[in-house]
């Protein structure tokens, strides 16, 4: 019995040797907290009607988001399609846009573009 609590604390200072060696071995590395935004890419489909492109805009804005191309066009049948080139830092950031977005009337559909 005794050896086997010897035999047990040999082997713990010799952990902590090891894990105490390697220590001093760290390098301290710190992130500067700085995000570098990411350019994403929605499509948002909706019913043609006065005003509507500004609202969509508006509702980017609020979220102090900024949109680096924005274009819309008549895709038939009184709808319309728009599509954004905004840069986000987080996608907690995306998901807000894209609840405000949906919450403008007459919006059918707005998603996120997948780069190819």
């Amino acid at each position: 019995m005794t050896h086997n609590i010897l035999k047990s604390y040999i082997y713990l200072i010799i952990s902590f040797f090891y894990t105490f060696s390697d220590l001093k071995r760290l390098v301290n590395v710190r992130w500067d907290g700085i995000h570098k935004p990411v350019p994403v890419s929605i499509e948002v489909k909706a019913y043609d009607r006065p005003k509507i492109f500004l609202e969509i805009v508006d509702s980017i804005s609020k979220t102090d988001t900024n949109i680096l191309e924005a274009g819309a066009s008549s895709a038939g049948e009184g709808t319309m399609i728009a599509r954004f080139l905004i840069e986000i830092e987080h996608l907690d950031q995306l998901e807000e846009i894209l609840e405000y977005i949906k919450s403008i009337k007459n919006i059918i559909s707005v998603e996120r573009i997948k780069n190819s």
